[in-house]
């Protein structure tokens, strides 16, 4: 039900701020709809109880941990965490002495870097809350919270790869890494990017996707002792925790590709980043495919999910016939409420705020 009133709620200001599905409205209404949908989203997040998450009750466990060893034991790798966020953990719990400050500060972090994000790449506000609410974005924040912070963090660094400031991409991308070390992937955007620069560009990116799907099992024996020795992730071999169970999503995927290759056919010769946008869609839905084999790489597929917004944002704007473009941005916005609410209704994400349910 909580899930439904947070549906409702952010309808409810694109319905005051924004006036329709497709209305061009000033900035300002915009950014005031921005702000408040992010703001309940943020709260949303931040107040939930431990028991939302599989992974939430792990996250307050550790902290109490954080809270109460030596300073020295944060960098000499026995709690198998990232230093980052150990930091971030010891900074709130000499502060305010509180894991939920954590919830709240992380929450704050992702819901702003989506929300820039959206800002600066999307045309299309309401739509692309939506899909943030319904990519897994929005859930996975609720559970696998530590990789999402890492996520949100090197989403900032888009910006400056369009910029071409590669010493900032470099650096937050290596802040987003002392949080969770996956976020190294993120460091192939700009060789992509580089990629799409040149002749048949897109054409070498899917060759190259569809070798690394051909040939998986060969490359994962070369990267797993990698992957097990250095990285520790030895759980996503030994258990059955983490596997990736795809179901009815394969139809949404088939839709985005075909999106993504109309969107590709349209793009100018010269146009690399409005191309970057299905080619980074292709990427995600690639790894979360190989997830479904060795979870590892859904959780590699998070990083590149934030396009799968800009994928339906551009799509939209190459429908020409405006009532036929209302009809696809009121449609997809329907449905992906729908299909976030089927999503929400696992156990997992049954909703209580922590200063009410106990």
């Amino acid at each position: 039900m909580e899930y439904v009133g947070l549906i409702i709620l952010v309808w409810l200001f694109a319905f005051i701020f924004l006036g329709v599905v497709e209305k061009r409205t000033h900035s300002i209404r915009r950014d005031l709809f921005y702000f408040f949908t992010f703001t309940a989203l943020i709260l949303f997040a931040g107040l939930r109880d431990i028991s939302v998450g599989y992974d939430t009750y792990n996250y307050y466990d550790l902290f109490k941990n954080v809270k109460s060893i030596d300073f020295r034991h944060l960098f000499d790798g026995s709690l198998r965490v990232e230093v980052g966020w150990l930091l971030l953990n010891r900074l709130v719990a000499n502060l305010a002495g509180d894991y939920y400050v954590v919830q709240l500060v992380v929450s704050a972090t992702i819901g702003c870097s989506i929300m820039f994000f959206i800002k600066e790449n999307s045309s299309h506000p309401l739509l692309s809350v939506i899909l943030f609410l319904s990519s897994g974005l929005f859930l996975s924040s609720l559970n696998i919270m530590r990789q999402m912070f890492a996520v949100a963090i090197a989403l900032n660094s888009y910006h400056f790869v369009k910029e071409k400031k590669w010493l900032s991409f470099l650096l937050i991308v290596a802040l987003a890494t002392s949080f969770h070390k996956t976020a190294v992937v993120f460091l192939i955007v700009p060789f992509i990017l580089w990629l799409l620069e040149r002749k048949n560009g897109v054409m070498i990116c899917l060759i190259i996707f569809g070798f690394v799907y051909a040939f998986f099992e060969t490359l994962l024996g070369f990267i797993a002792p990698f992957l097990v020795e250095d990285l520790g992730y030895i759980t996503y071999f030994t258990t059955q925790e983490h596997r990736v169970e795809i179901g009815g999503v394969v139809l949404l995927w088939m839709v985005e590709l075909v999106m993504a290759v109309v969107v590709i056919v349209r793009s100018g010769k010269d146009d690399v980043l409005k191309k970057a946008v299905p080619i980074f869609t292709i990427l995600s839905i690639l790894l979360i495919i190989l997830g479904t084999r060795f979870p590892f790489f859904e959780r590699l597929g998070l990083y590149f999910s934030p396009f799968v917004i800009l994928l339906f944002d551009r799509f939209s704007s190459e429908i020409k016939e405006r009532q036929f473009r209302i009809i696809f941005n009121a449609g997809s916005i329907v449905l992906m409420s729908i299909f976030f609410l089927m999503s929400s209704s696992a156990e997992q994400y049954n909703y209580s705020v922590f200063f009410g349910a106990r």
